[in-house]
Protein backbone atom coordinates (compact mmCIF):
# COMPACT_ATOMS: atom_id res chain seq x y z
CA UNK A 1 0.00 0.00 0.00
CA UNK A 2 2.89 2.22 0.81
CA UNK A 3 4.71 1.84 -2.64
CA UNK A 4 1.26 2.07 -4.20
CA UNK A 5 0.81 5.74 -2.73
CA UNK A 6 3.61 7.02 -3.53
CA UNK A 7 3.39 5.91 -6.81
CA UNK A 8 0.16 7.89 -7.16
CA UNK A 9 1.49 10.78 -5.64
CA UNK A 10 4.15 11.04 -7.43
CA UNK A 11 2.13 10.67 -10.64
CA UNK A 12 -0.49 12.95 -9.42
CA UNK A 13 2.49 15.66 -8.61
CA UNK A 14 3.96 15.67 -12.49
CA UNK A 15 0.56 15.63 -14.17
CA UNK A 16 -0.16 18.66 -12.25
CA UNK A 17 3.22 20.64 -12.90
CA UNK A 18 3.17 19.35 -16.49
CA UNK A 19 -0.81 20.81 -16.44
CA UNK A 20 0.06 24.23 -15.19
CA UNK A 21 3.59 24.55 -17.53
CA UNK A 22 1.41 23.52 -20.52
CA UNK A 23 -1.50 26.10 -19.44
CA UNK A 24 1.42 28.95 -18.70
CA UNK A 25 3.12 28.05 -21.95
CA UNK A 26 -0.26 28.33 -23.89
CA UNK A 27 -1.25 31.81 -21.98
CA UNK A 28 2.22 32.74 -23.22
CA UNK A 29 2.12 32.22 -26.78
CA UNK A 30 -1.43 33.12 -27.14
CA UNK A 31 -0.82 36.62 -25.62
CA UNK A 32 3.09 37.55 -24.94
CA UNK A 33 1.84 40.15 -22.48
CA UNK A 34 0.50 38.18 -20.67
CA UNK A 35 3.73 38.01 -18.39
CA UNK A 36 6.06 39.87 -18.49
CA UNK A 37 8.38 37.88 -20.88
CA UNK A 38 7.57 35.51 -23.28
CA UNK A 39 7.46 31.80 -22.08
CA UNK A 40 9.35 28.95 -23.10
CA UNK A 41 8.74 25.51 -22.66
CA UNK A 42 11.87 25.68 -19.95
CA UNK A 43 10.80 28.87 -18.34
CA UNK A 44 6.86 27.65 -17.84
CA UNK A 45 7.82 24.86 -16.14
CA UNK A 46 10.71 27.34 -13.66
CA UNK A 47 7.66 29.58 -13.36
CA UNK A 48 5.24 26.79 -12.90
CA UNK A 49 7.97 25.09 -9.98
CA UNK A 50 8.47 28.58 -8.14
CA UNK A 51 4.68 29.27 -7.92
CA UNK A 52 4.55 25.50 -6.74
CA UNK A 53 7.02 25.21 -3.96
CA UNK A 54 5.96 28.94 -2.98
CA UNK A 55 9.83 30.85 -3.23
CA UNK A 56 8.12 33.09 -6.35
CA UNK A 57 11.46 34.41 -7.07
CA UNK A 58 9.12 37.57 -9.20
CA UNK A 59 11.65 37.15 -12.15
CA UNK A 60 8.45 35.97 -14.09
CA UNK A 61 4.71 37.62 -13.09
CA UNK A 62 1.50 37.11 -14.37
CA UNK A 63 0.42 40.35 -15.84
CA UNK A 64 -2.87 39.40 -17.30
CA UNK A 65 -6.54 38.83 -15.83
CA UNK A 66 -6.24 35.13 -17.43
CA UNK A 67 -2.44 34.68 -16.45
CA UNK A 68 -3.21 35.73 -12.54
CA UNK A 69 -6.50 33.59 -12.56
CA UNK A 70 -4.12 30.16 -13.79
CA UNK A 71 -1.89 31.43 -10.87
CA UNK A 72 -4.40 31.52 -8.19
CA UNK A 73 -5.65 28.15 -9.39
CA UNK A 74 -2.40 26.42 -9.48
CA UNK A 75 -2.22 28.09 -5.88
CA UNK A 76 -4.94 26.97 -4.36
CA UNK A 77 -4.19 23.16 -5.84
CA UNK A 78 -0.65 23.88 -4.50
CA UNK A 79 -2.48 24.40 -1.04
CA UNK A 80 -4.66 20.94 -1.33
Amino acid sequence: PIRAGATLLSVMLTSIVVSFALSYLTLSVDNPANFNEPLDKVSALYFTMTILSTVGFGDIVARSHPAMIAVMIQMVAGLT
